[in-house]
């Protein structure tokens, strides 16, 4: 008995470290993503780091994928579109595997506001803005303080539409 108990706490450990791990990368992603689509080093030392991170989590997922697409903006023009079909393609399998979850309709949002238009992924926009607009006021304060930021922000909303961030 005394073996099946260590075997099932030494499990527990392993679980929660696991997700303790999990988190902090998760941190790590939100925190260093802008700086990686800016800088071509920051993004290099993410990519390294990251590279072999194995998460089944769709947010740490879509924010790998976000991280490919920073890839894109300092890649090789003929890589360019390879890293960022990548990143894509990984952030929109997060999304088709939590489809209402807001920090990541807010990643996409982001991304689709800020890419050239030449790359065709703006598919989602209106649908992300009105998406983020109706569910922000549920968002975790840290959330709610960047959605709110960058709507203020950005050009892809209009003065009536960030008035409405004020409204909550």
């Amino acid at each position: 008995k005394l073996f099946i108990f260590c075997s099932l706490f030494a499990l527990l450990a392993r679980q929660a470290g696991a997700q303790q791990s999990e988190s902090g990368i998760l941190s790590e992603l939100r925190e260093g993503l802008p700086g990686a689509f800016q800088e071509r080093d920051a993004c290099t030392n993410m990519l390294i780091k990251y590279s072999t991170t194995k998460s089944a989590d769709p947010v740490v997922q879509g924010y790998l994928g976000a991280l490919k697409i920073a890839q894109s903006r300092h890649a090789p023009l003929q890589d360019k579109l390879r890293y960022f079909r990548t990143g894509r393609d990984q952030l929109e399998m997060a999304i088709s595997r939590k489809p209402n979850h807001l920090e990541l309709t807010f990643l996409r949002l982001t991304i689709q506001s800020n890419l050239p238009g030449i790359l065709g992924y703006s598919d989602n926009l209106e649908n992300d803005k009105r998406f983020v607009r109706d569910h922000y006021t549920e968002a975790p304060p840290l959330l709610k303080k960047r959605i709110v930021t960058f709507v203020h922000q950005s050009e892809a909303f209009t003065d009536d539409e960030k008035s409405r961030f004020n409204s909550h």
